[in-house]
């Protein structure tokens, strides 16, 4: 018997993941002001309710982790992964 799995997906896929996080990020007026920018890396697990749990930032930017962290948490629920038919 083959065990059929799949990854957890953002609902739409990367096109709408982008779109939230466009729409929805906040950029911190003190790192505009310092003019500091940059990509956040954020590692999180999608829980088998879809839910997002113990995001981390992985690669430091003052002044920005804050705003990605508070972006990552209050993501829309995900599509969980699939192990045997069974979220995961």
């Amino acid at each position: 018997e083959a065990q059929y799995h799949t990854n957890p997906s953002f609902e739409g896929g990367m096109s709408e993941l982008n779109k939230y996080i466009k729409k929805n990020q906040k950029y911190p007026k003190e790192a505009q002001r310092a003019d500091i920018q940059g990509k956040i890396s954020v590692k999180f697990t999608v829980k088998a309710d879809g839910s997002i749990a113990e995001p981390q930032v992985i690669n430091n930017i003052p002044l920005l982790n804050d705003e990605a962290i508070r972006l990552v948490s209050n993501m829309p629920k995900w599509k969980p992964a699939i192990l045997r038919g069974q979220p995961i």
